[in-house]
């Protein structure tokens, strides 16, 4: 979650997509934390760590010990964690990304695909052939071979002026910032479509970027020979701001 000047941006979003992976695992938090004891101990822990204006929350929850692989309750508690942040807002990186598509392992689809767990070893993987391949970023797919996200982030596409991004059900996080951009977009009645999305139409978009919560968004600037641009990216990550400032005053 990205802290900013003592808020935490989209907390309520935040906390409805954790309360719906605790549901889905069958968990809930231990008596006495809800959802203000939460955002009181993030911004305890910011006041602690004196983060003045802008951070990085980590917030993980664990089933509470006992049962093995039959566990004895349903209860879990939380650990939380910040680190400072340079950059006031949202700021679109100067240098575009590289990107490649990892294809080794693909992501499978079923219930479990939208959480968000400790257990990352296929982000590991694909962030381990990013190094290899010397590029930023590695695009994971799906058991169909669809694009379903990155090591890190959502992914947009763009042809034409129109926006495209894989649906949820082809296995991606269902990012905050990815919803936060959606709902931007159609305010400002641009034409967005979550369609499956194969490796072999990168090279026919003409602009792609990234999104998640704590960078808001990053360009990506080439795929194997194909180079890219950053319009859209550019307006875009104003009206994120634009809109960063109003939930924050």
């Amino acid at each position: 979650m990205r802290f900013h000047d003592k808020k935490i941006l989209f907390f309520d979003a935040h906390f409805a997509r954790l309360k719906n992976g605790l549901d889905l695992l069958k968990m809930s938090p231990a008596k006495g934390i809800h959802k203000n004891y939460i955002l009181e101990a993030c911004k305890e822990l910011a006041e602690k760590n004196k983060i003045k204006k802008d951070g990085r929350i980590r917030l993980q929850f664990y089933r509470n010990e006992g049962g093995f692989y039959a566990p004895l309750s349903s209860e879990g508690s939380f650990i939380l964690s910040i680190s400072p942040i340079e950059d006031s807002l949202y700021r679109l990186n100067e240098r575009g990304l590289r990107i490649d598509v990892f294809d080794t392992i693909k992501k499978s689809k079923n219930i479990l695909s939208g959480l968000k767990a400790s257990s990352a070893m296929l982000y590991v993987m694909a962030g381990l052939s990013a190094r290899e391949k010397d590029v930023d970023e590695c695009i994971i797919l799906n058991e169909d071979g669809g694009i379903s996200e990155t090591t890190k982030s959502n992914i947009f596409m763009v042809k034409q002026g129109i926006f495209y991004t894989p649906p949820l059900s082809d296995a991606g996080l269902p990012g905050i910032m990815r919803n936060q951009l959606i709902e931007i977009l159609r305010e400002e009645g641009k034409q967005i479509i979550e369609r499956s999305i194969l490796p072999s139409e990168i090279k026919s978009f003409d602009e792609i970027f990234l999104s998640n919560a704590i960078l808001g968004i990053e360009w990506v600037m080439g795929y194997e020979s194909k180079r890219f641009y950053h319009k859209h990216a550019d307006w875009l990550i104003k009206k994120l701001n634009q809109k960063v400032k109003e939930v924050s005053s």
